[in-house]
């Protein structure tokens, strides 16, 4: 069955960076900040309660580091198991979706060197590409007296049209590195 994000999921942010090493959480709030702050606005008291929300759910170990007192949180095995759920997934095609959860996980795949960047391109556009033939298919089934719903469809293919466009600069860009 295919996985598709719909939904926002920023704790993913935090395994994707503990899968580069356990950290303190003001660290890792550091390098969300630099590597993704521009993308999603978490503050660092969001940042914190996900961390301790992931360490309730189990997908985060926290322990006391020695010398300092302070808090270092690693991946636990089930938030490496969903890291790896999650880079692996399509997104929804929403420019929201697209924006937050595709170009996080663009990231990730390039920072930890795991799924290439290039297959999660393709999968996205394949995933534009059929919502666009489903939103065709809808609207030829439109009847007379219907042109709001016809304005809302045209509407959405024009976004999609636009993020298949992107996606596709974004590939040769990749590509071309």
């Amino acid at each position: 069955m295919e996985r598709r994000l719909s939904e926002p999921r920023p704790e993913y942010l935090i395994l994707g960076l503990l899968k580069a090493g356990p950290d303190y959480g003001y660290r890792l709030h550091l390098a969300f900040e630099r590597y993704l702050g521009k993308v999603w606005h978490i503050s660092q008291s969001q940042f914190y309660a996900m961390l301790k929300r992931l360490s309730v759910k189990g997908w985060v170990e926290a322990s006391a580091d020695k010398a300092s007192g302070r808090q270092v949180f690693a991946l636990a095995a089930e938030g490496e198991r969903r890291l790896a759920l999650w880079l692996s997934a399509d997104s929804v095609s929403s420019a929201r979706i697209i924006r937050l959860e595709f170009i996080s996980r663009l990231f990730f795949a390039e920072f930890l060197g795991d799924p290439p960047a290039r297959n999660m391109i393709d999968g996205q556009i394949g995933t534009v590409r059929s919502e666009v033939a489903n939103l065709r298919r809808l609207l030829d089934q439109l009847g007379d007296g219907e042109h709001y719903n016809a304005l809302g469809l045209e509407f959405r293919l024009s976004q999609l049209a636009a993020l298949e466009a992107w996606l596709g600069t974004l590939r040769s860009r990749i590509l071309s590195k």
